[in-house]
This record gives structure tokens, C-alpha cells and sequence, in this order.
């Protein structure tokens, strides 16, 4: 199971229930709140605080009687930033502080009663070592590609160099440049996920030569290659 500690009384069905309920309870007001008037919503957010105080008590006596077991689960460590985000948020900003809407996250305890979500969960803990070196090796290529580009195109990409004609224009994809290696990690990402990449592309051939659409291609299917293989 991924949450293993219960409160002395929580190991009452009836008690345990309560605490689920609430987070549920929970979610359902942090939606209504976009939906009702602010004098309601001032109530609403009465009835959550309430909710917030509850469950830090309930986290406060698990840390209290297991607290030597409970940092081993990753599920249990998201639960307790949650919750200390909640608080810091309420006694700083007060009611309806921006990261009000972080606390549907404890949402994710119920599912700890299904078994394929606990292999599910566990199955990403011990894989994310490997995704973390894969998506490295993806940010080194990006790296990469983005210094040869700010090397061949910083510059390039302005208002004066390119052609009204072009989509890059008339959607003002002025953004999408080589001007720092920022904006350039910028392209890269934009090139990854082929969100109209053939529009900068057009745009740097216009303002150097045919030859450079190479540079999008290759990165292109450099990009894809790596993701293909994770």
C-alpha cells in the first residue's frame, strides 16, 4: 500500500472514511468557488480552512507516532508539502490565496486502495532515475542545436531582415529566435513538439539560404529518435 500509517483512531473503518470523505468534500468546494458569488465564496472558503486544519492534524499525529516510516513513501513526502503549501498560504495570503487549488491534490490518497495504482506508482518511483538521465541526454542535444543556432541565425530573425510575406511575420513569431541561448531552447522545444516549426524554418532560409533548413531537420529527427527510444 502506498500509505501504510493511520492515526490511533483512524483504524476505525467510520474514521477512516471521514478523512476520505473530507478530501472529496475538499474538491468539490475548491470547484465551487468559481461558480458561486463572493459572499458565498467567503463561506466556502470557511468550510475549507476547516477541512485544512483537519487534515494537519491527522498529518501531524501520523509524523508524531511514524515518523521514522513515513518519509520512505514518496506519495506520503507530496502529501505533507501539500498540505504545508496550504498552510503557509492561508496564515500569509488569507482566504483565496492563488495556490488554493494545489490542495485537490490530496485527491490522490483515495487511490490508495487500488492495488494497480500502487504498482503503477511505484513502477514511475524506480523508473525515474532512467527518465531523468534520458531527459538530460535530450537537454544536451537541445543545448546543442541552440548554440549552433544563436552561431548561424542570432541576430537574423528581426523585423527588418525578414519578409512581410512570410507566416513568421504575420504571426509575429518575433519571439521564436536565436538571440540567447534561452530563446533558442526556446525554438528547440517548439521544434520538438512540431508546433509549426516549417514557420521559423521558412524564416531562417529566407534570411540566409535553402541550406539551413538541414539545421531543422536533422534536429528534428535527432529529437525524435531520442524520444522514440525512452
Amino acid at each position: 500500500m502506498i500509505l501504510t500509517f493511520k492515526l490511533p483512531f483512524t483504524n476505525l473503518l467510520a474514521a477512516e472514511t471521514f478523512i476520505d470523505v473530507s478530501v472529496v468534500i475538499n474538491l468539490i468546494l475548491l470547484i465551487a468557488t468559481d461558480y458561486v458569488d463572493r459572499n458565498y465564496r467567503e463561506n466556502i472558503y470557511v468550510f475549507l480552512n476547516t477541512i485544512l486544519v483537519i487534515h494537519s492534524l491527522e498529518m501531524s499525529a501520523v509524523l508524531l507516532t511514524n515518523y521514522k516510516k513515513f518519509f520512505y513513501e514518496l506519495f506520503n513526502v507530496l502529501d505533507l508539502i501539500v498540505l504545508i503549501v496550504a498552510l503557509l498560504e492561508w496564515i500569509i495570503e488569507g482566504q483565496g490565496g492563488d495556490l488554493v487549488a494545489l490542495r485537490s491534490i490530496r485527491l490522490l490518497r483515495l487511490l490508495r486502495h487500488n492495488e494497480g495504482f500502487d504498482l503503477l506508482f511505484q513502477a514511475m518511483v524506480r523508473s525515474a532515475p532512467v527518465l531523468m538521465a534520458l531527459f538530460c541526454v535530450l537537454l544536451q542535444i537541445m543545448y546543442f542545436f541552440a548554440v549552433v543556432g544563436m552561431d548561424l541565425l542570432q541576430g537574423k530573425l528581426t523585423r527588418e531582415n525578414v519578409p512581410q510575406d512570410l507566416d513568421y511575420h504575420t504571426q509575429n513569431y518575433y519571439g521564436l529566435n536565436y538571440d540567447s541561448l534561452v530563446n533558442g531552447l526556446i525554438v528547440q522545444f517548439n521544434l520538438l513538439v512540431v508546433n509549426n516549426w516549417f514557420i521559423v524554418a521558412d524564416a531562417a532560409c529566407r534570411v540566409t539560404n535553402e541550406g539551413m533548413r538541414a539545421f531543422f531537420i536533422i534536429f528534428y529527427i535527432v529529437g525524435k529518435y531520442q524520444n522514440t527510444s525512452t
